[in-house]
């Protein structure tokens, strides 16, 4: 086919028989199965772009396309995992909006669904570490944080199991934002202490029911910490040198 106009009327047939097809391949389905489509192609799109901030603007630009569904799910949903919903959870979180993305993650925390593809930690972790760093860039960039909502937060994941390290992080900016306010009262600092005590009390009783399970509940069954048996051992070896 040596003549271009009658090479660019076949690739123009041949490309719109394609898009023909697609179009009756979608034409067989359902809301969210389309709204995954769409979800993949902007995940593609953002994936070739390097500048977070560049990011965070596109992914304000996409979210109105998925937040009828989200309404949707909170109003009615029957707690099934959900992958547009929790990936619209990591975006509103990018773009600073914590309020939205609350909604979502109370919805999450209470049906016990799993992060988004592609995030190796538990969702309590992931909002925790996506809250915390949405605070930070606020503090960085001089601008208030919203302690309503970071209060929000920790009292929705009071109690939820992650790295010591994540919650600690949580909980400054938790401590910032109530110094901003002028907030941070007495009667707040005993809340907070409070609070920890209980989480320390849950968490040691989990340890003694586990360890009546396992029969190990005297303290000399225990396994010691490393460092621990390393400082009783040079202890002993100084008394012994001193008799």
């Amino acid at each position: 086919m040596s003549n271009p106009a009658r090479y660019h009327r076949a690739f123009v047939a041949a490309e719109l028989a394609a898009s023909q097809d697609e179009s009756a391949q979608m034409s067989h389905l359902g809301h969210y199965e389309l709204l995954l489509f769409k979800l993949k192609q902007d995940l593609d799109r953002l994936h070739h772009v390097e500048s977070r901030r560049r990011k965070a603007q596109l992914k304000r630009e996409m979210l109105p396309t998925y937040q009828p569904w989200v309404a949707g799910v909170l109003a009615s949903g029957t707690g099934a995992q959900d992958a547009v919903l929790m990936r619209m959870l990591v975006w509103l979180l990018d773009v600073g909006d914590i309020t939205a993305a609350l909604d979502i993650g109370d919805y999450a925390l209470r049906h016990a669904l799993l992060a988004p593809d592609g995030f190796e930690r538990a969702t309590p972790c992931l909002i925790a570490e996506k809250v915390t760093a949405s605070a930070q860039r606020n503090l960085n960039d001089g601008q208030p944080l919203d302690t309503e909502q970071l209060l929000r937060a920790r009292s929705l994941l009071a109690g939820q199991d992650m790295p010591d390290k994540v919650k600690a992080c949580l909980l400054k900016v938790v401590g910032h934002a109530l110094r901003q306010d002028g907030t941070l009262t007495p009667v707040r600092v005993r809340e907070a202490a409070l609070n920890a005590m209980h989480e320390v009390n849950t968490r040691l009783a989990v340890w003694h029911r586990a360890q009546e399970r396992a029969g190990t509940l005297a303290l000399d069954a225990v396994p010691a910490e490393p460092g621990l048996i390393k400082r009783r051992q040079k202890e002993k070896a100084l008394f012994e040198s001193r008799e």
